[in-house]
């Protein structure tokens, strides 16, 4: 139908079954994480709950400007369940080190500035804020890619497992719909995206290995690893969401409406 995007409804489908995919989290199989990396894990997961509020505006977004498009509304108010669900996993993980558990999503109050944030987000268009929330889960994934592999204990590396999975899946959602969005622009406007999301990445990523510059260095032997791995992975979806050549754009788009339901189109 004119105005739906091909690809809603195999995003709806694969989030309505989603959910029954999940592997359960040992979480009685004891706490064998480093002291020193247990705290600043707990400082990173205490701003990570109050961090994500970006989807949630961008569903609202959606819902006024993709009425015609209802299989993509539902897959995002679906996105953002599974994103309460991680909320309650971070929840229970801050429990499970010992911490006290802050307040949930569903009474989460929004960060200071939201309002400000809000207002920037609605002049730059939903493209900015799509793209804020492909680096925003980028970035998160890639300091769960250090719990998992650098972790002995089996609750943290079930829940950086878990929630890693399916934040591959937002990224890929999010991915091939600024693939789509940015389908009409031309050679110049293409490049100047190109260089957008460069300079965004490396912003983002800069202030991630500032901010949390304890938990990598605790973590890690050298942080060189953490930025060469995240600016690799980015700059295959950069590759992937405004393609250098255009007949590489068509090749993505024919096959996004000509295989709709291919579960491997895109893989961030």
């Amino acid at each position: 139908m004119p105005g739906q995007w091909s690809r809603s409804r195999f995003w709806l489908c694969h989030f309505l079954h989603s959910r029954h995919e999940r592997e359960p989290v040992p979480w009685d199989r004891g706490l064998t994480v480093n002291p020193a990396l247990a705290a600043e894990l707990l400082k990173w997961l205490k701003r990570r709950r109050t961090a994500d509020t970006r989807i949630a505006w961008f569903l609202g977004l959606a819902v006024r400007e993709d009425a015609d498009d209802p299989a993509y509304i539902q897959a995002l108010r679906l996105m953002f369940k599974e994103r309460q669900h991680h909320d309650g996993l971070y929840g229970r993980l801050e429990a499970h080190l010992g911490a006290v558990a802050g307040s949930t999503v569903s009474q989460m109050g929004r960060p200071g500035g939201g309002r400000i944030r809000d207002f920037i987000r609605a002049c730059l268009g939903p493209r900015f804020a799509l793209s804020l929330l492909v680096l925003d889960h980028l970035m998160e994934l890639a300091v769960l890619r250090i719990c998992e592999q650098f972790s002995a204990d089996p609750a943290l590396r079930g829940v950086a497992a878990g929630v890693g999975s399916e934040l591959n899946a937002h990224i890929a959602l999010s991915s091939e719909r600024l693939t789509w969005l940015y389908a009409d622009f031309n050679f110049i406007r293409r490049n100047l995206r190109r260089l957008r999301l460069r300079l965004m990445c490396a912003a983002m990523l800069i202030m991630t290995r500032w901010r949390y510059r304890r938990l990598i260095r605790t973590a890690l032997p050298s942080t060189w690893p953490f930025l060469t791995d995240t600016f690799r992975r980015f700059n295959r979806l950069l590759e992937q969401i405004v393609p250098y050549h255009r007949h590489t754009l068509r090749a993505v788009l024919l096959r996004q409406r000509q295989h709709p339901y291919d579960p491997h189109q895109f893989v961030p």
